[in-house]
């Protein structure tokens, strides 16, 4: 079973990503997906202004089923807190961000978040 477990402090976050510059207007998320108590994958997500951007993406294996459900957490997140929209440049999984529905314009994977959570037999 994989569990994803959020982290939301930021100093904690500034830690762990010192390469992200985190803003106080913004609400700031990691996601950590577990198995077996192992860490197997992390998402790094900002909501600010109803949008929400996936900034980090990170995965011990290929397994697109971890990449998709730290994804759809991530999404979750931000439309918990009012965004409509989702952005992300992680093109390294765009299997993955293709698949939920998300579109590529000019190097940025976008999408509306209602549309990218539903089930692919909706869409």
């Amino acid at each position: 079973m994989i569990f994803f477990k959020p982290e939301t402090d930021t100093d904690r976050l500034c830690e762990l990503y010192k390469n992200i510059t985190f803003t106080p207007e913004a609400v700031y998320c990691r996601y950590a997906a577990e198995q077996a108590s192992l860490e197997i994958g992390s998402i790094l997500v900002k909501v600010q202004n109803g949008k929400c951007f996936i900034l980090d993406i990170a995965l011990t294996s290929d397994d697109p089923l971890n990449c998709e459900g730290l994804i759809r957490s991530a999404l979750n997140f931000g439309a918990n807190r009012g965004a409509y929209m989702a952005y992300t440049e992680c093109a390294q999984y765009r299997q993955t961000l293709e698949y939920l529905g998300f579109a590529l314009n000019d190097g940025v994977y976008s999408g509306e978040i209602p549309e990218l959570l539903k089930g692919s037999c909706c869409k």
